[in-house]
């Protein structure tokens, strides 16, 4: 298909707001993922991409509910508003205590964060107790949870955040450069990036994969999970699950067995970490 035409698609399917801000490249991969499976589609459509067609609106339609299962699962409305004042705010405040505060702001506009905020403090300690003081941290699919480096109480530290979403991605390229003009200690890079396509990862002492495996198996098995975590090039990395569903009732069985499963077989250790609303398993590789 003509290149004019793939990103007449691809601006239609981010018309909508909670996929506005997704990176226009996996929009592309996943659109043509789909045009591959449906070659009759893409045939009809390499002659008439009218957006009032039935196959153009059925192309749509599809890779957006594609994209909502794989991605949206999380997602809590648009960040632009909440952004301004946050900056706004974060840039002329200096009292630490302060900032927190409005850094809980911008937290609460994810659905995780928001949903981890009242025990990222214990949750930290808890983590490092166990892995040690990391010198450098890898956060796939990372969200806005870099914002809460300020409880990590950590100083000497590099932290690489991997998304696919471009406006979290520079809210936190602008949040890393403060904390690098605040401390020479402190390196950060946030990148735009597929983390499952990627083969060269940054050796690192622990990685974050939060609320992330439903993302990445996508109902089909474990086998890219774990696929990913031995790849991993860390010493440690910690994987969450919610223990509430959507709705906000508790789960029957919250700790997922097939983590522990897994471990044992590929002889991982791990150590299992239960707060009201997420569990984490802490790895060792």
């Amino acid at each position: 298909m003509k290149e004019e035409s793939l990103q007449k698609l691809i601006t239609a399917i981010r018309s909508k707001s909670e996929l506005s801000t997704l990176n226009e490249d996996f929009i592309k991969e996943h659109l043509t993922l789909f045009l591959k499976k449906e070659p009759k589609i893409a045939k009809i459509l390499e002659e008439n991409t009218h957006a009032k067609s039935a196959v153009y609106k059925e192309t749509v339609k599809c890779v957006r509910a594609k994209l909502r299962k794989v991605y949206g699962l999380y997602r809590r409305g648009k960040l632009s508003t909440a952004l301004d004042k946050f900056w706004k705010e974060l840039q002329t405040e200096k009292d630490n205590q302060k900032r927190k505060t409005i850094i809980k702001k911008l937290l609460e506009t994810h659905f995780s964060t928001r949903e981890r905020w009242p025990h990222y403090v214990l949750l930290y300690k808890q983590i490092f107790k166990i892995t040690g003081k990391p010198e450098v941290i890898l956060d796939l699919g990372c969200g806005l949870n870099p914002l809460s480096f300020s409880f990590m109480e950590l100083e000497d530290i590099s932290y690489y955040a991997y998304d696919l979403n471009q406006q979290e991605i520079d809210v936190i390229k602008e949040y890393f450069t403060l904390l690098q003009q605040e401390s020479h200690k402190f390196q950060g890079e946030a990148i735009i990036k597929d983390f499952l396509q990627e083969q060269n990862f940054p050796q690192a002492s622990v990685a974050f994969l939060f609320k992330m495996t439903d993302i990445i198996d996508q109902g089909k098995g474990h086998k890219r999970t774990e696929d990913l975590l031995i790849r991993l090039p860390v010493k440690y990395a910690v994987i969450s699950f919610p223990t509430l569903t959507m709705s906000g009732k508790p789960m029957n069985a919250p700790r997922r067995k097939w983590v522990e499963w897994m471990c044992q077989r590929v002889g991982y250790k791990y150590t299992v970490l239960e707060f009201n609303n997420e569990i984490f398993y802490v790895i060792k590789k």
